[in-house]
């Protein structure tokens, strides 16, 4: 049985280093391993993080690469924070490493880690376990419990209602064709960028995204602007299984979000299409908090959300058959556009045929006045906003 290490405090203090340094490790795998760090050397230089297993040190790198979104999210000094990776030659497994920084020995948060760390059996949860209902005062006005419905408009009326809109047609040929173009041109393969932000390295991402009539609609649905900050770009099924997006989200942010699905193409129902549950935007909303408590903690930095899909994935099973709720699948055509609530669970369904390409865009946005730790938002020229997120495309 491996002895797992419990995490150690996140320290903020040094002897040595001027900026206390401080930081987080993201990702373990047997060859390598990530995370982001904030501070400076006590010669002014970038912080150098060293790996150790035991006695014997793995690697050692500084603190100079661009975030990625996970590490964003994640970091608590958007405008210092650097991140680093280390790489060994041989892969590694069963091993509990230490990482630290090479000048004063601090601790990062996440550390030690276990490689190679055995899977973990979730508890029997249910939905009620893992969620919360929020308060009227901190949900956009269409979720609240007293809402004035004769006052809606017809597509603010389904929203309230369903957690969804289809607007079929709605996008210009013009900017799904050029997007389509210079996404194929740049990326000649199915799968999307590694980067969370393409939209701010391809001028055709970001005229797609921020698009103003869909810019407009999106206000509409949620009362504040909101801007762009997560393209997926993939032209097959993410086969993410049931979830809501807002338990990704800080739990401030409280719906104050909506993610869009473009069809660049026709969509084959067997590629692997969206579903979702209409109405389950009404349902409690799950949180990061709850969940990451009933995971082990090695598991609950970095890499978590993909760690908590058993714990996820299980509960909304478990209440989609409880409450015996109707599931409905996006078979789009070219130009179509889904627009879906923070709260409404969706997945990505597995393909019956995998040869298929499912062509999208997949957009996520949130009111821009309610992300304080991203950059100040920028609107497009005539169109939405988007956060100006300083991150590599490959």
């Amino acid at each position: 049985m491996f002895n797992f290490l419990k995490l150690k405090a996140h320290t903020t203090a040094s002897a040595t280093a001027p900026v206390a340094p401080h930081g987080m490790v993201t990702e373990v795998a047997p060859k390598r391993i990530r995370g982001w760090a904030v501070g400076r050397s006590s010669d002014g230089t970038p912080l150098e993080v060293v790996v150790k297993a035991g006695e014997i040190e793995l690697g050692r790198a500084r603190a100079t690469s661009e975030l990625s979104q996970e590490q964003f999210e994640e970091s608590e000094a958007l405008e210092s924070a650097k991140a680093f990776e280390i790489i060994w030659p041989e892969p590694r497994s069963h091993l509990t490493l230490e990482v630290v920084f090479a000048e004063s020995g601090i601790p990062l948060l996440g550390s030690p880690r276990h490689l190679g760390a055995a899977p973990w059996n979730p508890p029997d949860s249910d939905f009620a376990d893992l969620s919360e209902i929020p308060d009227d005062d901190v949900v956009p006005p269409l979720d609240r419990t007293e809402c004035d419905e004769s006052a809606l408009t017809e597509d603010q009326l389904l929203w309230r209602r369903q957690g969804y809109l289809i607007l079929d047609n709605f996008m210009p040929s013009d900017l799904v064709e050029s997007y389509a173009e210079a996404r194929w041109r740049l990326l000649p393969k199915v799968h999307g960028w590694n980067s969370a932000v393409p939209y701010m390295h391809v001028p055709e991402a970001l005229a797609l995204c921020t698009y103003a009539p869909l810019a407009a609609k999106l206000e509409e649905l949620i009362s504040e602007p909101m801007g762009l900050h997560l393209n997926l770009t993939s032209w097959v099924s993410t086969q993410r299984n049931w979830h809501q997006d807002d338990y990704l989200n800080p739990e401030t942010l409280n719906s104050y979000y909506a993610a869009v699905w473009i069809a660049l193409d026709d969509i084959h129902p067997d590629s692997g299409p969206f579903e979702y549950v209409p109405g389950s935007h009404r349902w409690p909303v799950m949180r990061r908090e709850k969940i990451r408590s009933l995971m082990p903690p090695y598991l609950r930095h970095g890499g978590w959300p993909k760690y908590s899909e058993p714990l996820v994935v299980a509960a909304c099973e478990k209440e989609i058959a409880r409450r015996r709720a109707e599931t409905r699948q996006f078979i789009a055509k070219k130009g179509d556009v889904l627009i879906w609530h923070g709260r409404l669970l969706h997945r990505g369904t597995a393909p019956r045929n995998p040869t298929l390409q499912r062509r999208a865009m997949i957009a996520h946005y949130s009111a821009i006045d309610r992300r304080p730790r991203f950059p100040a938002a920028k609107q497009a020229d005539g169109g939405g906003w988007y956060f100006p997120v300083n991150q590599q495309l490959f």
